[in-house]
């Protein structure tokens, strides 16, 4: 089963709050992810671009950019039921 997202919100202190259709909600701290992935890592040092976090069309990903994108089903295995 794929899970698709519906909205995302950026919290404070690198944190996103993700709804899925189904209407389940994640939390997902996202420090630990940027620091252990250098691709990340920018996500880190650059507020504004970590506040640019927005669904794709789909609903299979966040994203901040062409390059930097979070699949659905991580969010959902690795984000904190709320």
């Amino acid at each position: 089963m794929f899970h698709k997202l519906s909205a995302c919100t950026v919290l404070r202190d690198h944190v996103l709050l993700v709804v899925f259709t189904s209407g389940d909600r994640r939390r997902l701290n996202c420090e630990a992810l940027c620091q252990e992935h250098a691709v990340f890592r920018s996500l880190l040092r650059d507020p504004d671009l970590f506040s640019q976090a927005r669904v794709d069309p789909g609903g299979y990903a966040i994203s901040w950019s062409d390059d930097l994108d979070l699949s659905a089903e991580y969010l959902w295995h690795h984000g904190d039921p709320v």
